[in-house]
This record gives C-alpha cells, structure tokens and sequence, in this order.
C-alpha cells in the first residue's frame, strides 16, 4: 500500500478545492513513492502551499535509498495537525491496532476528519462493516477518499 505519484497529485488537487487539516486515519499504514523537492514542485504547480515539517526519510529500505520521505512527513505538510493509522496487526507499524472486519471501539468514533484508504479494503472481507466503521470513525462534514491503485489483479484480495 502506499501513495504513488499520481495519487499524491489527486490528494493535491483535492486540497485545492478543500484544504487538508485536523486528524488523517490512514486504513493501513502508507508508503510514500516520491521526495520531499518533487512534492514540493508539485504543490507548486497545483497552487498548494505545503505546511513545513521535518522531513524523515521512509523506513522501508528501497525507498530510504531514493529519499522518499515517511506517511507523517507526507500527511504533515498537506496541513494534517494528527496523521495516525491503523490495521490488523502491527508489522507495519500502525498507531492503532484493529481489524476493520469487525466493529471499532466506540472511542473512535467521530474522531477523524479525513480517513484515506489507499489499497485496504479489498483486503477486508467485510466490506458492509469496514464501511460502518468508517462511518462511524469520520467526523460530521469529514471526508473519506479511496484510491484504488489498481484493478483486476487476479487474486489480490478479495474483491477485484
């Protein structure tokens, strides 16, 4: 899972239209595809002006090679104040863990202004109580954004 190029381009024309802030849950930790200096330059011809953060470089050794910076760096300077997220098992790192198969513990709810799922709900067989559990999760007037990197992939996850 992660944010490719073009998805940071989509995110970044979303925050044309409405500014990015508050608390971003991410469904699954993301690995970010890009730098620190082409964000920028994309902010820039997008019209964005990116919040200014302390740049860390991504944990995952093939992107640390490229200085691809981390989620937080990333989620940070499009004006998020809260970038947390969350999956069924800690391999990854997530600041919460809980399987969206089942329903989230009421101290979630209302709690996110933006809940982005990059590439997990596929993986998640029960799609009526992952959605739920968003609901649920976002605040009144959030919003919820999906990218769905790709499509009819034989046998990744469970739905195509």
């Amino acid at each position: 899972m992660g944010i490719a190029r073009g998805a940071a381009r989509l995110l970044l024309d979303e925050s044309v239209r409405r500014p990015m802030s508050g608390a971003i849950l991410q469904l699954g930790r993301q690995n970010i595809y890009f730098t620190i200096h082409e964000l920028e330059k994309w902010a820039s011809w997008h019209g964005v002006s990116l919040f200014k953060t302390r740049p860390l470089k991504s944990n995952i050794d093939f992107l640390k090679e490229r200085n691809c910076m981390d989620d937080n760096t990333f989620f940070t300077a499009l004006g998020f104040s809260s970038v947390e997220s969350c999956d069924a098992s800690d391999c990854e790192g997530a600041t919460h863990i809980f399987d969206l198969n089942q329903p989230v513990p009421s101290s979630y709810y209302k709690k996110y202004d933006v809940i982005l799922d990059s590439g997990t709900t596929e993986h998640i067989f029960h799609l009526p109580q992952v959605f739920i559990n968003i609901h649920k999760m976002l605040k009144i007037q959030g919003r919820v954004i999906h990218i769905s990197p790709s499509s009819n992939h034989v046998d990744h996850g469970f739905y195509m």
